[in-house]
């Protein structure tokens, strides 16, 4: 694959009528802060996200969506070339119960963009909780 490193992402973890992923561009930022992007970015999926459609979504840095209750069924994807993130992430999901889709090494995406990152997709569960981002 190769192109947008957001959209190379974006494709690997979107499934045939399911929803547009999330998309969380962590790249630079060093351990624990993709997964403390992860976690604000659940918090931030409301059900009103979901009339989100078209292109990927970038997270709100700002933190400026609303949060409340997990959108069940919502797919995210941490852009992260932090060593971590490929335990931390997995491990989140344990913790939070979300489902852990894997990983996709973005390599061969331009290489100037991507540079050792890596896309880990995570889908939020029914009953599963976030913690609030504030």
């Amino acid at each position: 694959m190769t192109g947008d490193p957001l959209r190379v992402a974006a494709a690997a973890f979107t499934e045939p009528g399911g929803p547009t992923p999330y998309l969380v561009d962590e790249r630079g930022h060093a351990c624990p802060l993709p997964v403390i992007a992860l976690a604000r970015a659940a918090a931030d999926r409301t059900a009103a996200a979901a009339k989100t459609e078209g292109s990927p979504a970038e997270a709100d840095p700002a933190g400026t969506e609303p949060a409340g209750t997990v959108l069940a069924g919502a797919v995210l994807v941490v852009v992260a070339d932090d060593p971590a993130a490929r335990h931390d992430i997995p491990a989140w999901c344990q913790l939070r119960g979300h489902t852990y889709l894997g990983d996709v090494p973005l390599g061969e995406a331009e290489p100037s963009e991507a540079s050792g990152a890596t896309a880990y997709g995570v889908r939020l569960e029914p009953g599963a909780t976030a913690p609030r981002s504030d």
